[in-house]
């Protein structure tokens, strides 16, 4: 997916979180907080060319995109390398990144701590992990941003 692909999911992901009650609807704030995360991170990544901001779309197979088949325009899947990343670390990257970039990354890793234990087990949702996974949020959307800018992209 391009660079504006990407930022108008963040945009799209930002609104609806902001509407959401962090403890009430706690998994829908997280899911929202943990896609558009991602979706900043790989707008930097295309940005700096780490990654192929092609028209291929990350599946939960690692390394297996979908892409548009030229002759009849249908989704197939393809294995390709060096495209989205589905979750910080997946897949791996093979070219540096800058340190606000790799701030951000580990800002995501907070969120992708919390996500088992939180969303997908029964761990207590308090003010505390509300407050470090709104904190985390904000700093992969702000350090994101910082390498957009530098790239001379938007930032969302």
């Amino acid at each position: 997916m391009n660079i504006a692909g990407h930022l108008e999911k963040v945009r799209r992901f930002d609104r609806v979180r902001g509407r959401l009650d962090p403890v009430g609807d706690f998994e829908l704030w997280f899911w929202m907080s943990m896609s558009g995360g991602t979706n900043a991170i790989n707008a930097a990544l295309h940005a700096i060319g780490a990654t192929d901001g092609g028209e291929y779309f990350c599946t939960q197979a690692v390394d297996v995109y979908l892409e548009r088949e030229a002759a009849s325009g249908a989704w197939k899947p393809a294995i390709r390398f060096g495209c989205d990343i589905i979750h910080v670390g997946m897949p791996a990257l093979d070219k540096p990144i800058p340190p606000a970039l790799a701030r951000a990354c580990r800002a995501m890793e907070v969120l992708e701590e919390a996500r088992d234990p939180s969303v997908r087990g029964d761990r207590a949702v308090t003010a505390e992990l509300i407050a470090a996974c709104d904190a985390a949020y904000r700093d992969c959307l702000a350090l994101a941003g910082q390498v957009l800018r530098a790239a001379g992209q938007e930032a969302p």
